[in-house]
């Protein structure tokens, strides 16, 4: 059954463009599925509030751990960057997971060049980090939430 072009990229649809920009195309608009996905699974208990007795880290001391973070990740060393993760992030992402969203990240933006820390804000007993990574075909917008122990405890990433 063909859809006579009323939904680019299915199957019969005729947008005229070549079988490569259509997969392409695809994979773009499929981009912000991906990423949601990524936040789902990397949503974990991250109220620091619930640490009444401990105090947030300053951004000095977790820019450099962010910045690392993201060259890890970059590097494909999931189990490296699992390291930077407290016990609640690392249950509800493991590797495998990081690794499978990370790799849907890279086919449709292009491998990981460079990154660099966009800002960093204090919030409810935590310092929260935003690090831009330049990918070969488009940017990615990196947040971390650091507790007290200098461990990751949130990570989300989007179209940058």
């Amino acid at each position: 059954m063909q859809n006579h072009g009323f939904l680019p990229g299915m199957p019969g649809s005729s947008t005229g463009a070549s079988p490569e920009r259509e997969r392409s195309g695809r994979y773009r608009r499929r981009l912000p599925i991906v990423l949601a996905a990524f936040l789902l699974l990397a949503c974990s208990d991250i109220s620091c509030a619930s640490k009444q007795d401990q105090v947030a880290p300053n951004a000095s001391q977790v820019i450099p751990i962010a910045q690392q973070l993201v060259q890890t990740l970059g590097q494909e060393d999931f189990d490296g960057a699992e390291s930077y993760f407290d016990d609640a992030l690392k249950n509800s992402m493991p590797t495998s997971s990081l690794q499978f969203n990370w790799d849907m990240i890279e086919h449709v933006t292009g491998p990981f060049v460079s990154d660099a820390v966009d800002s960093s804000a204090y919030q409810d007993r935590c310092t929260l980090v935003y690090v831009t990574c330049q990918m070969q075909m488009g940017k990615i917008d990196v947040k971390m939430v650091f507790d007290a122990q200098n461990k990751v405890s949130g990570l989300w990433m989007q179209p940058g």
